[in-house]
């Protein structure tokens, strides 16, 4: 399997209303849709990472969360974000090793 890279720049989360169940919350990333939106997410890629290089590493600062039915949105893309989340994250790992 091969693993795709595509580069794309953050949105405002006003550039990621669709009036529908797309739209960004507030613990989400909202990013431009590669290509002129001919590259992307789509349905069966939740849960794939939106990546951002910092000092040169890769970081993981979101997961795809959404994708329109059974085909590929033509829309900018939502991404959960991690930092958002962080402390349930960091106590929900906490906890189950607790258990």
């Amino acid at each position: 399997m091969e693993i795709l890279q595509l580069d794309t720049k953050p949105l405002a989360h006003a550039e990621c209303s669709f009036g529908d169940e797309f739209d960004a919350t507030p613990g989400d990333l909202c990013v431009e849709r590669s290509k002129g939106g001919a590259a992307g997410a789509c349905n069966g890629d939740s849960g794939s990472p939106l990546l951002l290089k910092v000092a040169g590493k890769w970081r993981v600062i979101g997961v795809d969360s959404r994708s329109g039915g059974n085909s590929c949105l033509a829309t900018d893309e939502v991404f959960t974000s991690i930092a958002f989340y962080w402390e349930w994250i960091t106590s929900t790992i906490s906890a189950d090793r607790a258990s």
